[in-house]
């Protein structure tokens, strides 16, 4: 970058957040769209100026009060500023007299949005959406009924002719309403840049509309028209907002979505009454009201069902469907309990989900564990005494980290065979892991149990001893999930991660099966540093090409504002890296267009800490991470609606003379035509932290790439470590 770049970039910037505040209105993190959108109000300049004032305005306040540390939180703190402008703009005629209240206006948005923000964000977890919009503009329109001097913007009572068949016409026309430009140009504009953006999107704001018009016309006769009626838009966004955009996407999305546009179409009726008596547009009211009123309740269930909430982290429809399938891969079903084996060792299932014995009805999700010996016999004599059985008094220890909320240590141990105990589940420790999640342990030694009510708990802590207390049949461990902490409630489902199964594959999750076998992996101390590097580690890499191209790239881990460790490339690129459970987890690509970063991507998508030889496991990315040429990617981009086919992952491990290969093979199956598929390497040698070579395929060529170098950036009270050729 040059020194006559940085004022030109400097100047861009607030342009920048006001494409994003445009785009922020359809739910879109994209400056382009932003600027489509902004192009849509101009059907009726007056709205669009005032519009462009407003928002302007909003963004100025922002900088002076410190708001804001992205270009994007600006344009989402400045949005209801920009919506306030168009409304002023929409109705009356932007001149001297009415910049006072435009300004005073966009002030009070501004500030409302970050009372709003700590009231709704931060004690409910709810976004702000455009109340903040509504309630400064209502009393603004309040207000102005009393000034004589502010005039009268006719244009939106100005009769045309449809340009479009009635029914679409009417679509692009309610949609135009949202940015207060109720006209089927300016709803095309803003259509196109939801189409462009996201389909899922576009595919919710059509069916919002259809809903919500199906129960006008049921109820009145009539589809409402443009001018007069707020209705349709308010339809469409809802939809979008719980359809897609607060929700992982699904077809129990998309059902919530029709539902709601039904009630958003209902409300939207009661309200137009009500605000009628004052002469007030209902605006986006309800929109706003129906759409927190829906999240808040999905919010308050005690454990998760479709359609998931995402309102920590909202985004398009699409990328949060990408998130959550690649999740579920990896961690196991949404609405299932990831838990470890809570034992050390090769233990058996003797009764699984829905068992034979015991594992039924409300009681079906649970596991029962013994250890079996060689001759595959769980005791050792006669098996007449407790202590013949292999299991008994081997160490029980937390299956995750949580804390205990009750115990029992009491009760003695039942003899084999013997089925007489009152108490059905013994000695237990039931642990709290997250909220309505609780995990009892059971049968346990008496007088074995190492910790207390009230104590917080590690992940492979040792919490007492196998027992036989209660009524157990022999000594074994059994393990459930429930919602409450009261021992004997109806079980969760869950399952088990970081395992090696009876086949000898490593499992990143499984539900094991009665008959089956179980052997936490535990990571290696000597692997996981290798994979375990520190924030700031730089690596440099050479790569070539078969076509006789080549460069460097370089690789930075650095830590976000929220913690979250990335891993960027100097061509722009980054890749989320979770470190947790012995495993480091490759995610949420954003930018990348690298060589060497994507087949890294490909080669360690999911790499397990164990110092195992031979192993093998799955991954299930989506085709994006293929990085196929450009003219294979538009097609995929063109036709994706968030359900693209899962990549089929299959990664090996292999031992090496220095270290070891991990191989990735990279599966997709086309409708008509062969699986398209592709290999991926990394080496690494003990001793040296990431991959000494990477080799795999990068948007048609076949590439190879070595690692010339490494240092640790250097920061305050940390010195920078020189470049270590390899």
């Amino acid at each position: 970058m040059t020194h006559d770049d940085l004022p030109k970039k400097h100047w861009l910037a607030p342009l920048d957040e006001l494409a994003r505040a445009y785009a922020a209105i359809g739910f879109l993190p994209f400056p382009k769209a932003g600027w489509l959108f902004a192009a849509a109000t101009f059907v009726f300049p007056n709205t669009a100026l005032a519009g462009l004032l407003g928002g302007a305005m909003g963004l100025m306040v922002a900088r002076l009060l410190g708001l804001g540390t992205s270009p994007q939180e600006r344009g989402w703190i400045a949005f209801n500023a920009l919506l306030v402008g168009l409304s002023l703009g929409a109705f009356y005629r932007l001149d001297l007299h009415l910049l006072p209240l435009l300004a005073a206006g966009s002030i009070m948005a501004v500030l409302l949005t970050e009372t709003l923000h700590v009231v709704l964000g931060r004690l409910l977890g709810l976004p702000v959406l455009s109340l903040p919009f509504v309630f400064t503009t209502l009393p603004l329109y309040f207000a102005i009924q009393g000034f004589g001097n502010i005039g009268f913007y006719p244009a939106l009572l100005v009769h045309r002719d449809p340009l479009f068949p009635p029914l679409i016409d009417s679509f692009f026309t309610h949609l135009g309403a949202a940015l207060f430009a109720p006209h089927p140009v300016a709803g095309m504009l803003i259509f196109i840049g939801l189409l462009i953006a996201s389909r899922w999107l576009a595919l919710l704001a059509v069916s919002g509309f259809a809903a919500g018009g199906l129960f006008q016309v049921v109820m009145t006769g009539f589809l409402p028209s443009m001018p007069g009626s707020w209705v349709g838009f308010n339809d469409m966004f809802t939809a979008m907002a719980v359809g897609g955009v607060f929700v992982v996407p699904g077809l129990r999305a998309w059902i919530l979505a029709v539902a709601a546009a039904m009630v958003t179409s209902l409300v939207a009726a009661s309200l137009t009454s009500i605000l009628a008596i004052s002469g007030l547009p209902i605006l986006a009211l309800p929109f706003n009201l129906v759409t927190l009123t829906l999240l808040l309740t999905l919010a308050q269930r005690p454990h998760p069902v479709a359609p998931y909430l995402i309102l920590h982290r909202p985004d398009l429809p699409e990328v949060s469907r990408r998130r959550a399938s690649l999740a579920q891969a990896r961690l196991g079903a949404i609405e299932s309990l990831p838990l470890r084996p809570p034992f050390l060792g090769q233990w058996s299932i003797y009764q699984g989900f829905d068992g034979p014995h015991t594992h039924r009805g409300p009681w079906r999700h649970a596991l029962d564990f013994i250890v079996l010996g060689d001759d595959g016999r769980s005791f050792e004599g006669e098996g007449s005494k407790v202590e013949d059985y292999h299991c008994f008094g081997l160490p029980v220890v937390a299956p995750a980290a949580g804390t205990v909320t009750q115990i029992r240590d009491h009760l003695p141990d039942t003899q084999p065979g013997d089925l007489g105990a009152r108490d059905a589940w013994g000695n237990v420790v039931v642990l709290q892991v997250s909220p309505y999640r609780y995990v009892v342990l059971a049968h346990l030694m008496p007088y074995s149990i190492k910790v207390k009510v009230g104590d917080r708990v590690e992940l492979g802590q040792t919490l007492a001893r196998c027992g036989a207390s209660g009524r157990a049949p022999q000594p074994h461990l059994h393990m459930q999930v429930q919602q409450t902490p009261t021992v004997g409630d109806a079980t969760l489902p869950f399952h088990l991660t970081a395992l090696i199964d009876e086949t000898g594959h490593y499992r990143l999750h499984t539900i094991p099966v009665q008959g089956g076998s179980v052997t936490p992996v535990e990571p290696s101390p000597a692997l996981a540093p290798l994979l375990h590097p520190p924030v700031g580690t730089q690596w440099r890499f050479a790569w070539e090409d078969n076509q006789g191209g080549g460069g460097e790239e370089v690789l930075t881990l650095s830590a976000t504002l929220l913690g979250e460790l990335r891993l960027s490339s100097g061509g722009g690129g980054s890749v989320g890296i979770n470190l947790a459970h012995g495993v480091t987890t490759l995610f949420d690509p954003v930018g990348v267009d690298t060589p060497v970063l994507a087949i890294l991507m490909q080669a360690t998508g999911i790499t397990p800490h164990a110092d195992e030889t031979g192993m093998t496991w799955v991954d299930a990315p989506d085709p994006s991470w293929l990085f196929l040429p450009t003219l294979r990617r538009g097609r995929e981009i063109l036709f994706d609606l968030g359900w693209p086919e899962p990549v089929g992952v299959s990664l090996s491990r292999e031992a090496t003379r220095e270290g070891w290969r991990q191989t990735a093979v990279l599966r997709l199956k086309q409708a008509g035509l062969p699986d398209l598929v592709q290999e991926a390497s990394a080496t690494f040698v003990r001793g040296q932290l990431g991959p000494d070579t990477l080799s795999g395929t990068f948007r048609g060529r076949a590439i190879t790439a070595q690692q010339t170098g490494r240092q640790q950036i250097a920061d305050v009270g940390i010195p920078g470590g020189a470049d270590e050729p390899q």
